[in-house]
């Protein structure tokens, strides 16, 4: 699980900066980009507070933070919900974040 890549894409998704994404979270800049760069684990606590700021479940996020490292033909885990089709996208936009 990558749960700092998947809070990068949706960091950039929402045309964010790491220091506009702290002030939302009342948090240090470098605590951002230390987890986004898997330095840090974020408590639940955090990573609820995150899922909020970019108006997704918590759930959401950890689905897409297991989804962001798969093959593009893998198949993708259950997760039954109408965002599914929108974490997919998102996690198709690591490819292009990555060249």
């Amino acid at each position: 699980m990558r749960i700092g890549e998947a809070i990068r894409l949706l960091r950039v998704h929402h045309d964010l900066k790491q220091n506009q994404l702290a002030r939302l979270l009342d948090m240090s800049t470098s605590y951002v980009s230390e987890v986004e760069r898997g330095r840090k684990i974020p408590t639940l606590d955090v990573l609820d507070r995150m899922a909020k700021t970019f108006d997704i479940a918590t759930s959401s996020l950890l689905y897409l933070a297991e989804i962001v490292t798969l093959p593009p033909d893998a198949p993708l885990p259950p997760y039954p919900t109408e965002k599914t089709l929108q974490l997919v996208e998102l996690s198709q936009l690591r490819l292009s974040l990555n060249r």
